[in-house]
């Protein structure tokens, strides 16, 4: 692979993950607003625990693009070891819970 391919397919995973965390993001803030004004306790749960998962997976994305960025490095490590792990642990315990909930 050549030097420009190499760059442009860097650019194409960078623009992919800002897209991917403006969409997230924006779906993440409202549903957490809906999620408050739920009634059913175990729905309100369910409902922001989902909505933390949509909130941390975009942050995710965004301390990626950063810490691709010269001099933010310590931000894609940070977004590797700690904020995606915690994305994916929330939605673990999302999922338990629903199953448990739909029985």
């Amino acid at each position: 692979m050549t030097l420009y391919a190499e760059q442009a397919l860097m650019d194409l995973q960078i623009a992919l993950n800002i897209l991917d965390g403006a969409l997230v993001l924006g779906v993440a803030i409202p549903s957490l607003f809906l999620a408050r004004t739920v009634k059913q306790p175990k729905l309100r749960l369910l409902a922001g625990l989902l909505s933390g998962f949509l909130l941390i997976h975009g942050l995710y994305h965004a301390t990626f693009v950063l810490g691709s960025m010269p001099g933010l490095e310590a931000l894609g490590d940070l977004s590797g070891v700690i904020v995606e792990p915690a994305g994916w642990l929330l939605f673990f315990i999302f999922s338990v819970l629903l199953w448990r909930y739909s029985e």
